[in-house]
């Protein structure tokens, strides 16, 4: 029996759409806790609280996520919304901050809406939450998580935040075609599955030819035409290429030394798809891919900022415990389980220190006069 979630019901991205929250939420329940980000909440409290008003709806509280998305958050979070009586959840943030209410409304078993404030992530779409400690170690991906009913993307708001946020988005939704393409190669496919593999090559093509032109314009604090299409691809095309892809056609070698390199403290400094992007250089090294297949993704990644060597992610040194450890993670996870071929803790190693000579020659080369 084949079982997809493909994502929520209703996804709306524009200008000024933060104002409309109170029209969708209004069907999902009458007692609303908001909850996100710091930031995230100091932007958009004021266009929400009014928002909720005009739709006669009781924001029964306004709550700080807690700062990371550990169990701790989340039952903190749950046992707020049950102390409140809370029958619906606003989740406004990045993906730490909507993984954690998404899984908060899972405990307590009510609906939630999310609206990103980054595009850095799909997390707005996927009934998923990526758990880690709260030091920011990363344990599990855990399916006890809500399916949005909804999704609110407020483009303004998108534009105006930090670049960096848009660049971890775009090296995340570069992954999806990276990863599906090794985890599905020389496998025949459901047709579902097959799906999420064209939509995650048209995901690359997004990127590659408006990805640059996206990154100009949250740079300047502008929406522009490519903005929106980007967005598109990093939480609406990107989300559904993993609920349609499944467990066994979702993440591969990328997110699973993603997940290795943040036993490393420095990193904890980075966004998810900055570390992802670096990721998926070493699963290019792993797969010993062409070069000029391993040209083509340096060439872009400069374009959008992604970082390419392992000093750009903070790190300057490892020690062989330190390697060991990264080995150990990116094998323990379930990610690397999807890579066609057996992966050992030295493969690993490996294919981490040739990514980062590629990404310190290619630096070189353009420097050169």
């Amino acid at each position: 029996m084949l079982k997809r979630t493909v994502g929520p019901p209703v996804y709306v991205r524009g200008c000024d759409v933060l104002a409309l929250a109170g029209e969708y939420t209004a069907p999902l329940g009458k007692r609303v806790l908001i909850a996100g980000g710091k930031t995230a909440l100091s932007v958009s409290k004021t266009i929400l609280l009014s928002s909720m008003e005009k739709a006669n709806l009781d924001v029964v509280g306004v709550e700080w996520y807690g700062g990371q998305c550990s169990w701790e958050n989340i039952q903190a979070l749950n046992y707020k919304a049950q102390t409140l009586m809370a029958d619906c959840f606003i989740a406004v943030g990045g993906g730490r901050s909507l993984d954690t209410i998404k899984a908060a409304a899972f405990a307590r078993g009510v609906p939630l809406i999310t609206i990103p404030t980054i595009a850095a992530t799909c997390a707005a779409w996927t009934p998923l939450s990526a758990i880690y400690t709260d030091e920011g170690e990363y344990l599990e991906f855990s399916r006890k998580a809500a399916l949005p009913s909804a999704v609110l993307v407020d483009t303004k708001v998108i534009s105006q935040a930090p670049v960096r946020y848009l660049v971890s988005g775009l090296g995340d939704t570069l992954a999806k075609w990276y990863e599906l393409a090794a985890s599905t190669r020389g496998r025949r496919l459901p047709a579902p599955v097959r799906a999420a593999l064209n939509l995650g090559s048209l995901c690359r093509e997004i990127i590659a030819e408006e990805g640059p032109l996206a990154y100009q314009s949250v740079q300047a604090g502008q929406s522009s035409e490519a903005l929106e299409q980007v967005i598109d691809a990093i939480i609406a095309i990107a989300g559904a290429v993993s609920g349609l892809g499944g467990d066994e056609a979702r993440t591969a070698a990328a997110h699973a030394i993603y997940s290795g390199l943040t036993v490393m403290e420095a990193v904890h400094k980075m966004q998810h798809g900055e570390i992802v992007g670096f990721g998926i250089q070493a699963q290019l090294a792993l797969e010993n891919r062409p070069q000029e297949e391993i040209r083509e993704f340096l060439t872009l990644a400069q374009q959008i900022g992604l970082p390419i060597t392992l000093s750009q992610l903070g790190i300057e040194e490892a020690t062989d415990e330190d390697w060991q450890r990264i080995a150990s993670l990116s094998l323990a996870v379930e990610d690397m389980a999807a890579m066609p071929f057996d992966v050992t803790e030295e493969m690993v190693i490996e294919a981490i220190k040739e990514a980062d000579d590629w990404g310190h020659s290619f630096l070189k080369a353009q420097n050169s006069p």
